[in-house]
């Protein structure tokens, strides 16, 4: 066998397990199960291939099949892996004691995200006061309607940033959510020159939220910390929830090798 024939063979993937983890992702990406028809057409492989492939995955607990329809989903498996993830993300450790800082001086609930593989803001971590915890990490929030959501948005390279308002399903969540997609980007350009997001009841009706973004070494936005608790606590300390808020967000970026902040 030759050098260049060998090279090849090293750098190639090994194409049952690339199969295997492309069903993984449309699995994940979907909110309702899907049968072998929908996948293969997805994906573009062999009914038969997926088939197969599926039955495999079952058989190591990552997908499971309805006893009533057929279709299948992602397990409670890859739930508890994807569980493991946030704690290994370096932005965690550099974030929680900030998020600590905040919680206890606010009485606040404080929550790190970061983009998930489905496009909308996975909880990586959550800092609680004095004991209280309504959310735990493996949670997920919309773009549009979370503070979060519109500092990662916002954040983001534009052309980059337009891809996702394409794709995001604006839908409603109380009556105060934004729904349309050129508030929303009116929004987000405001958030880019303040340095902060807010979400009044956008998402849960009675909170209120502020975000501030964490940037990682390569310039690049990592996650976004949010401050979140009752409109009256959340108004009544506003300002100075703002001025903590940036200085954490930029400490916080400094110590993961933000460069700007650094200059």
């Amino acid at each position: 066998m030759g050098r260049k024939a060998q090279t090849d063979k090293k750098t190639a993937g090994i194409q049952s397990v690339e199969r295997a983890l492309s069903i993984l992702e449309v699995l994940s990406k979907t909110q309702t199960p899907m049968g072998v028809i929908e996948i293969s057409e997805e994906l573009g492989i062999n009914r038969t291939t997926v088939y197969g492939l599926l039955n495999t995955l079952i058989q190591s607990d990552y997908v499971v099949r309805s006893e009533v329809n057929s279709k299948y989903t992602i397990s409670g498996k890859m739930y508890s892996l994807s569980y493991s993830y946030p704690n290994r993300l370096p932005v965690v450790r550099y974030a929680t004691r900030y998020m600590q800082e905040l919680a206890e001086r606010y009485n606040v609930t404080v929550h790190l995200g970061a983009l998930s593989i489905r496009n909308d803001v996975l909880l990586v971590n959550a800092q609680f006061p004095k004991n209280i915890q309504n959310v735990r990490s493996g949670s997920t929030f919309p773009l549009h309607a979370s503070s979060m959501g519109k500092v990662l948005l916002a954040c983001m390279p534009l052309e980059r940033m337009e891809e996702m308002l394409a794709s995001c399903d604006m839908r409603a969540f109380t009556y105060h959510t934004i729904t349309d997609r050129e508030v929303l980007r009116k929004e987000l350009s405001v958030i880019r020159k303040r340095g902060y997001g807010c979400d009044v009841e956008e998402y849960i009706d009675g909170t209120s939220c502020i975000a501030f973004p964490i940037f990682d070494d390569k310039n690049k936005i990592a996650a976004a910390m949010s401050v979140s608790g009752t409109l009256d606590l959340i108004n009544s300390q506003m300002e100075q929830i703002i001025t903590d808020g940036l200085r954490c967000s930029k400490q916080c970026s400094a110590e993961m090798g933000w460069i700007v902040y650094n200059r």
